[in-house]
C-alpha cells in the first residue's frame, strides 16, 4: 500500500471556542469533525494540530491542521 489516507468528509459546524476570564482558552479535540479513509481499508489515525489541551492566548483565528496515518505508514 503506498496510497496515503484521505479526509473523506467534513463536518461542516463552525465551532466557537470562548475564552475565559484571563483570555485564555483551552483547544478541544477536533478530530472528530473529518472523517478519514484509506483506499486499502484499515484504521486512520488522526491528530491535529495545535494539539487538544494546548493552552492559546486571546481571541482570535487559530487554523486547525490534521494529519491522517494508516496502517501502512502513509501520511
Amino acid at each position: 500500500d503506498i496510497t496515503a489516507p484521505y479526509i473523506d468528509q467534513v463536518n461542516e459546524a463552525i465551532e466557537v471556542i470562548y475564552i475565559d476570564n484571563s483570555c485564555e482558552f483551552t483547544v478541544p479535540d477536533l478530530t472528530g469533525n473529518i472523517d478519514a479513509a484509506d483506499a486499502c481499508g484499515g484504521t486512520v489515525r488522526i491528530t491535529q494540530y495545535p494539539k487538544r489541551s494546548l493552552r492559546a492566548d486571546g481571541p482570535g483565528l487559530y487554523p486547525v491542521t490534521y494529519l491522517l496515518n494508516d496502517t501502512a505508514g502513509n501520511t
